[in-house]
């Protein structure tokens, strides 16, 4: 992941961790995938559909909602969200 922090103005270099969850279906927080960096109060979450939602420690930012034709894409790929994240 490479993307510029706008608040520190640095940039990240793959320093997020997964972070494992064990849902069933139908459970909250199924097919949601969890990454943080504890060292920097930093933790990114990547809905079912691709929704990618940024935190710095100070609430939930929304810094990414694919469209109509990359929600399909990503349902037809999955793998596609680990290659970008």
């Amino acid at each position: 992941m490479r993307r510029c922090d706008r608040e520190s103005g640095t940039r990240m270099m793959g320093s997020m961790q997964a972070v494992a969850v064990a849902t069933s279906s139908g459970q909250p927080g199924h097919g949601w995938r969890y990454f943080i960096d504890a060292r920097k109060h930093r933790a990114l979450v990547i809905s079912p559909e691709g929704d990618y939602v940024y935190s710095r420690g100070k609430g939930l930012d929304l810094v990414f909602k694919p469209g109509v034709a990359q929600r399909a894409s990503l349902t037809a790929s999955p793998s596609a969200i680990t290659a970008s994240a």
